[in-house]
């Protein structure tokens, strides 16, 4: 999962140099979430079930945590919302807030990447 996650950083940044608005907020998204999915895997035992609304359970998983920051989950939500709009929506994320939102995103992200390592 780690290396999911890294590598999908590195595709949100091709995507994002390249203009491909929709999949740079996917491709950054599913990088901060998978590394939360890895902490949160090796921190509590979590296993997705069937039927399960895992992004939410994300975001719960890290308000009960107590760990994160309230910084850091609105910036899971705030990628989250991105990712949404992306996949879902007809309009595109726009590049600004895709962009105000990176340094969050990347930081929250190796965050958990370490913490599961320490896990």
């Amino acid at each position: 999962m780690e290396v999911k996650s890294k590598d999908n950083w590195k595709a949100g940044r091709l995507c994002l140099d390249n203009s491909l608005l929709n999949a740079a907020a996917n491709r950054f998204y599913y990088s901060i979430f998978q590394a939360v999915l890895l902490y949160m895997g090796k921190r509590y035992g979590y296993i997705r079930k069937e039927g399960d609304r895992i992004h939410k359970d994300m975001i719960n998983h890290l308000k009960k945590d107590g760990e994160a920051t309230d910084d850091e989950i609105e910036t899971f939500i705030d990628f989250l919302s991105l990712r949404t709009m992306a996949d879902y929506k007809p309009a595109t994320p726009p590049i600004w807030e895709i962009k105000d939102n990176l340094y969050k995103g990347e930081n929250l992200r190796d965050r958990y990447l370490n913490k599961a390592k320490a896990t």
